[in-house]
């Protein structure tokens, strides 16, 4: 089960980066992988607080990453 989980986390993080790569962000594997965290713990929050409001927070903090890795 482990490597699943592993592999199916692996693959998420590579979708912003090849976006991030599209953008032309600096680093869009750092980026990638920032942007799935943040994903995951935003669900994580909502789903303890049984509340919206980390995704706006999140969504908030995505675009300062991605702002910032993007000249």
């Amino acid at each position: 089960m482990h490597v699943l989980v592993a592999a199916y986390k692996t693959e998420f993080a590579r979708r912003p980066a090849a976006l991030a790569r599209e953008a032309g962000a600096r680093d869009p594997e750092e980026l990638g992988e920032r942007l799935a965290l943040l994903y995951d713990g935003a669900v994580s929050r909502s789903t303890a607080l049984n509340a919206t409001g980390p995704g706006a927070h999140a969504r908030a903090i995505a675009t300062a990453l991605v702002d910032a890795a993007i000249d």
